[in-house]
């Protein structure tokens, strides 16, 4: 798959950007992350979702730093994975402030999936916020996302810190993955990719990578256990075999770990077992 081409993607001004979100209201935000913000906005009459990284607090302070790189890696992943409709989908940028303010297409009618899958009930229905069907064929749709990121280009791409936070809810609870930003290419004639420390992070990272800083693409594997597994268990009833699957990926020796392509395919399987 090529790249986007940049000029494809819209330059707003930073008026533009204050004016969709209200000065940066924060009643508009809905998602608060040490690197960044999210903001819930309209722009000529269409919904958007704008991320503002972080700015650096004090002269010690390398947040801007690490945020400038991962708004960097972020534009790069974005602009090979646009077409693929369970990516959340970049609009533009913004280019004044010290780090570009993405622009995305707002796919969160229904928010993030963490919020939905630990909020039991609707208060109308008394019902599950997302049925069993539903958390089946978002897991789907997430593996293909994952397998897709892994298998797709010359190189793989992995995203070691996934995270239900980092799932995006459209109106018809179609799963889109964000944070791209958080992915490694692994180099070419490579097996896996040196990462430095992040705190912010670390409780996510698979236990192999705390210590040799080598991530692969079962490090990527052991990311969707963990989002597969709170997907499954956000839930009263759990058929076993799910929740094996799911602790597969979360197996401590990496090479004990299916590969995501295994994983996606396991899942489309239960997914057309489960009547319609």
């Amino acid at each position: 798959m090529k790249y986007r081409p940049f000029s494809l993607l819209r330059c707003f001004s930073y008026q533009e950007i204050k004016r969709a979100t209200n000065n940066f209201a924060p009643d508009a935000i809905f998602k608060d992350l040490r690197f960044y913000k999210m903001y819930r906005g309209m722009h000529d009459g269409r919904a958007i979702a704008v991320k503002k990284f972080a700015e650096r607090m004090e002269k010690s302070d390398q947040t801007e730093e690490i945020a400038l790189d991962i708004c960097v890696s972020e534009v790069a992943v974005a602009s090979q994975v646009f077409k693929h409709k369970n990516f959340l989908k970049l609009l533009g940028y913004c280019l004044e402030s010290p780090i570009p303010i993405l622009v995305y297409e707002s796919s969160c009618s229904n928010g993030i999936l963490r919020d939905n899958i630990f909020r039991k009930f609707t208060s109308a229905t008394g019902r599950d916020v997302i049925s069993w069907g539903q958390r089946l064929r978002i897991a789907t749709q997430i593996a293909n996302a994952v397998a897709f990121l892994q298998t797709a280009f010359p190189r793989p791409i992995i995203h070691p810190f996934l995270h239900s936070n980092f799932v995006h809810l459209d109106q018809n609870f179609v799963p889109k993955l964000s944070d791209t930003g958080f992915t490694f290419l692994i180099p070419r004639d490579k097996t896996y990719v040196e990462t430095g420390s992040n705190e912010d992070l670390e409780h996510l990272i698979a236990p192999e990578c705390l210590s040799s800083r080598h991530l692969t693409e079962k490090s990527g594997v052991y990311g969707f256990g963990g989002v597969l597994l709170e997907i499954l268990t956000g839930k009263m009833a759990i058929a076993s075999k799910e929740v094996f699957g799911a602790l597969r990926c979360l197996r401590y020796n990496p090479d004990q770990r299916p590969t995501m392509t295994e994983v996606a395919k396991e899942i489309r399987r239960i997914q057309s077992l489960q009547p319609s």
